[in-house]
Parts: structure tokens; sequence; C-alpha cells
């Protein structure tokens, strides 16, 4: 194993160096330099914290360029441009509505990743003037997400669309925004969400993107465990921020706001009876769950302050279970017993997204969360299984759960976050 993890980290290390670009001043990592060429947010975050291995100096530019995005409200776009894009990309995102004039994604945020990736950074640099520079942006994004998409009164991040949740075709969605899936249509489908989805930035456009209009539509309206149990960590993370550069009543309002998000989704989001979390949705007066079994529902573990009772009936019923998540290389992210979990995909025209096969962003969140309640023989089973499925097929967008098989952009930067996981399980 000790060969195979220093032949990844090379591999990752030229990955990271091929998808870094510069623009203005500022450094910035497209999400694969072949196929994607935009600053993706969780991506970004994602090759920051596998790069402050290598070089933390580049690691902090990546935290500068992205948060350099952020809109006067506190907004971050989930995706900007930072040039031009050809064709056909210049042609997709004028059609879907995604992209400004500014290059920045029209109302379009992601799940809050970039204070856990400063603190993660920081633990590696020591540059406490790094901390200090990036507190102002990275408090005006938690206060966004935390005030003004409060949408439902929950104090629960709601999001607008699916792309908010960065887990974009999941089948939690489906009977949210009325896809007939998964009884058929197969590629039509795939098509069909993204007409949906630009439908929806048509109408939201209509308004001016004003959340309270957006809100009192009540097209889509969504409290995802994807976005919430990532919230949750990162205010934990401004907790620690703060706390280490000296700002510590701050440190525990935002300590306080994490816990209280926390219980939050164990009173709203948890199903007792299935054991495991789901994503909720409605409009003011009413609520439903999405029950869907996906890793966004075993997300929690990664905010390391769920009920530790909780935590052990999602490892034991769920995670380990080989009939739903613990496939040959987990995890899966559509559970298998699941009527919409896809294995492999569709060659043409694109492949359709987060219906099953493995991420890594999920494998290195939940690893995460794993090693911090204790589960550490689980998580480096998670860690040697990821390891072995990127050195067959390489840093790759998603793999087959069963065999290991890559599919999608062949120099994914997300995946370079196995040697991120390689760290911690070998500390």
């Amino acid at each position: 194993m000790i060969r195979l993890y220093t032949e990844l980290k090379k591999q990752a290390k030229k990955v990271l160096e091929r998808n870094s670009k510069k623009h203005n001043g500022y450094s910035y990592f497209v999400s694969d330099y072949k196929k994607y060429p935009f600053q993706f947010y969780w991506d970004s975050c994602l090759q920051a914290v596998a790069m402050s291995i290598f070089d933390g100096k580049r690691a902090e530019d990546e935290i500068y360029s992205l948060l350099s995005k952020q809109f006067p409200d506190g907004c971050m776009p989930y995706m900007t441009a930072w040039e031009k894009p050809s064709f056909p990309w210049s042609i997709f995102i004028k059609a879907a509505n995604w992209i400004g004039s500014d290059g920045r994604a029209n109302l379009s945020t992601a799940p809050m990743l970039s204070a856990f990736a400063t603190w993660e950074i920081y633990k590696r640099t020591e540059n406490k003037s790094f901390l200090e520079k990036v507190v102002p942006e990275l408090a005006r994004e938690a206060d966004y997400l935390g005030v003004q998409r409060d949408l439902l009164d929950d104090g629960l991040v709601v999001i607008v669309h699916p792309l908010e949740s960065g887990t974009d075709e999941s089948p939690v969605y489906d009977e949210i925004m009325r896809i007939p899936r998964p009884k058929g249509l197969r590629w039509l489908s795939h098509f069909l969400f993204y007409a949906k989805v630009s439908l929806l930035m048509r109408r939201y456009r209509s308004v001016d993107y004003d959340l309270e209009k957006i809100s009192n539509m009540e097209l889509f309206l969504v409290e995802d465990m994807t976005s919430n149990s990532i919230f949750t960590r990162s205010l934990r993370a401004m907790g620690e921020i703060l706390s280490e550069i000296g700002e510590r009543e701050a440190a525990r309002i935002y300590i306080a706001q994490a816990e209280k998000i926390a219980k939050r989704l164990e009173e709203k989001c948890w199903d007792e009876i299935d054991g495991i979390f789901y994503t909720r949705y409605g409009t003011r007066k009413e609520r439903k769950f999405a029950k869907v079994k996906t890793a966004s529902g075993l997300l929690p573990i990664f905010t390391g302050i769920i009920e530790k009772g909780k935590v052990d009936m999602l490892i034991e019923k769920h995670l380990k279970n080989s009939l739903e998540f613990w496939t040959p290389y987990p995890i899966s992210f559509v559970s298998t017993d699941e009527p919409s979990h896809k294995s492999g995909v569709l060659p043409f025209p694109w492949p359709t997204l987060w219906r099953g096969n493995t991420w890594m962003i999920m494998n290195w969140m939940i690893t995460i969360g794993l090693l911090e309640y204790g589960y550490k023989e689980i998580a480096r089973d998670i860690t040697n299984r990821s390891a072995e499925m990127i050195s067959r097929s390489g840093f790759r967008e998603f793999y087959n759960s069963f065999s290991g098989r890559g599919y999608g952009a062949r120099n994914i930067g997300m995946a370079t976050s196995i040697v991120d996981m390689i760290e911690r399980c070998s500390s």
C-alpha cells in the first residue's frame, strides 16, 4: 500500500498542476483542464485542500481566487468562467441561463465548503495572516446562507434549484422536479432535467433573482441534506478559525449555530423508522420527505456533532450494508436497493450524473466523519479501496461502485482528495 500511496501522490500533484490556471493576477483550478473550463466551487475547495499537501501557498491562492468572486450579499457562485468559454460550452451555458455577463453563475450558490477548506489548509501552513485575510468573506458567506437562505423558517439552508446541492441529478429531486424516472426515458430524462433547470432560472430571472419573490413562487424549496451537512461543518470551522485569530466571542456564536443546525437536522430530517436522514421539500405550510436513500443521507456524519447513536445506526444499518451503500468500491451514492440506482452510465449524449456510482467527494467527507467518530478501520477500508480504484482508472469524475471503472472527465481535480484521505488515515 505504501508504494501505491506514493505513486498516487505523484499523479495527484500532476493533475493539480495541469488544472491550475492564471487570470488577471489570480490563480485558480478548473475542474478538469480538458473538459470543464470553469472554477467550480467545491471542486476548487477540494483541490485546494489536496494542494496544501504539496504547496501551501498555492492552496491559499485558490481560496483567495474563489472568494474574489463572491457577490456583495455574501452569495458564492457555484461556478465561474474566468475566461469566455469556447464552443460548445458557450452555447450550453447561455441556453441554460447559468452564467451572467460577469462570468459568475446566476443565483447559484453551493454547499459552503470554503471555511472547512480554509481551516484544513491553515493546519498545514500555520499562516495566521491567511486566516485574517479571508475571514470577512467567509463570514459574509456563512451569514448569507444562515439568514437569507432560511426560506422555510426552519433554521435550515434552502436551495432553490438542484445544481445548488452539487449533486445535480440526484434521484432525491425526481419527485420535486416531476421527472418521470426511473421508469424510462433514459438520456431523454437527462435532457428534460436540464431543460427544467433552465426554465427555473428563467422564472427566477423574471423577478431579478429576488429571494423573497422566489420563495413565494414555491417552485423548488428544498432543505437539502448535502447543503446543510456541509454548512454545519463549515460553521464549526468558522468557530475554529475565529478562535485561532483571537475572536473568541464570534467563534462561540458560529459554534452555537452549528450545534443548532445539527439539532434541527435530527428533529426535522431524521426518519426514526428507516434510520436515515432525508432531504425535505415543500412550502411554508407543508413539508415532505424526499424518501430516496443516497449518500447525502449519510453525510451528517461529516458534521461531527450529530448524536452518536444516530451515527452508529447510519453506519451499521446503511453504510456497511452490502445491499445498500457498501459495494465492492464504496460508497455508492444511491443505495443499490433503490429503483433509481444505476450502475455504469450511458455513453450518449452525456452520462446521467449522481444516479449511483462512487464519487470521491462523498468518500472524502464521510471518511473524515468516520475518523472523528472513531470508526478508523472503516475509514481506512474506504481509503484503501478508493486508492485501488483510482490507481486502476485514474482521476475520474466518478466510478462504477462494483467494477471500479472510471467515467466522465479524466483529469478531475476532485479525485485528488484521495491524498488528503491517505494523510488522515496514516496519522
